[in-house]
Order: C-alpha cells, then sequence, then structure tokens
C-alpha cells in the first residue's frame, strides 16, 4: 500500500466492519422473523463466502504496481 493511500484504506476497512456490526444483526432478526434460524444461519454463511471470494474475483486489481 503506498504511504499517501494508507490512512484512506484503513477508513475503509473500520467503515466495512462497523458497517457489518450495525447491519447485520437487524438482516439477521428480519430473515429469522420471515423465514426461521435456518434461512439467517444459510445467508450469514452465504455472505461470508461472498465476502471472502471477492478478493478472488478482483485479484487482477490487487496485483503490485
Amino acid at each position: 500500500m503506498p504511504a499517501p493511500d494508507l490512512t484512506e484504506a484503513y477508513t475503509w476497512l473500520g467503515v466495512s466492519v462497523f458497517a457489518g456490526i450495525a447491519l447485520g444483526p437487524a438482516a439477521g432478526g428480519a430473515l429469522i422473523d420471515h423465514g426461521g434460524p435456518g434461512v439467517a444461519l444459510r445467508a450469514s454463511v452465504g455472505a461470508g463466502a461472498l465476502v471472502a471470494g471477492l478478493p478472488l474475483l478482483r485479484r487482477h486489481r490487487l496485483a503490485a504496481r
């Protein structure tokens, strides 16, 4: 990470973490209310797989410069 972009990178990381902490329980509660705990569990596993897979899909943009 180039030094001038380091602060922005950490800021985006913090925003992502806190957005997940804020929105995750609300979304999970709504899923439990409408479909039951199994639906919420599958949605959380799917969201985790999506987030883990995004760097693989976009690895050409992550190449060292």
